[in-house]
């Protein structure tokens, strides 16, 4: 296995699916771990949680972990689609078993995905299909109250949407939309005050409107979702 031979990350595996699916394993493998068993299809809500506990710490966010594509080849050619599938995908990939029309680079991404996703202890909280109706989805990242709550209206929506962000502080909120596969479509700033409702109207440009991904960020507190398409 090739490593950087000099520099700062000298001795690092330069095959970076190999060391993400070796990751996988060792996450899959933690005593009482479940991971090897969620599931790939629809969207699974993930939620922060404190290292230890099994209650989670906070809202649970819809999140889409592996693309469609790669849970459709899992379907489609005898793996589960699960974690544990995704795991023996990627190991029958480093092994050299043709995984056309899928590539190495996405097979690397979604595994790259569930490390990231249920990093700092995660946990998973339920699932929504991919065709499922509007929930409000909100995280924060500072655990302590008061929070950052962020809410999408419609959600379902048809051409726009609005989020009403009710923050901890007043200042300058930074808003970010995403699509699913994590190109940024637009982003801009809105000055909000400490406790009260502040709208954010979005007209979706024609050419994205399917699940839109929104991030908001103010002095060190984060919010994200999903707004979902009834398409």
């Amino acid at each position: 296995m090739p490593l950087k031979p000099s520099g700062p990350k000298a001795g690092a595996i330069e095959n970076q699916l190999f060391a993400q699916t070796l990751t996988l394993y060792f996450n899959t493998t933690i005593a009482g771990s479940t991971l090897a068993n969620v599931q790939l299809t629809g969207m699974a809500v993930i939620a922060p949680r404190n290292c230890g506990s099994s209650e989670p710490a906070g809202a649970g966010v819809p999140t889409q972990l592996v693309s469609t594509a790669v849970s459709s080849y899992l379907a489609t050619h005898g793996y589960a689609v699960t974690v544990a599938g995704l795991l023996q995908l990627a190991n029958d990939a480093l092994g050299g078993v043709n995984v056309s029309p899928l590539t190495l680079s996405q097979i690397q991404e979604a595994v790259n995905n569930i490390n990231e996703a249920f990093d700092e202890c995660a946990i998973l909280t339920g699932y929504v299909p991919a065709s499922g109706g509007g929930r409000v989805v909100t995280s924060n990242s500072t655990s302590s109250q008061p929070s950052l709550i962020v809410t999408a209206y419609p959600n379902p929506y048809q051409e726009n949407f609005s989020l009403k962000i009710n923050s901890p502080l007043t200042g300058e909120a930074s808003i970010s939309f995403y699509t699913m596969t994590g190109t940024k479509i637009a982003e801009m700033k809105k000055d909000v005050v400490a406790h009260r409702d502040v709208w954010v109207p979005y007209n979706v440009p024609a050419v994205y409107r399917t699940r839109i991904v929104y991030h908001v960020a103010i002095s060190g507190y984060n919010a994200k979702g999903i707004v979902l398409s009834p398409n």
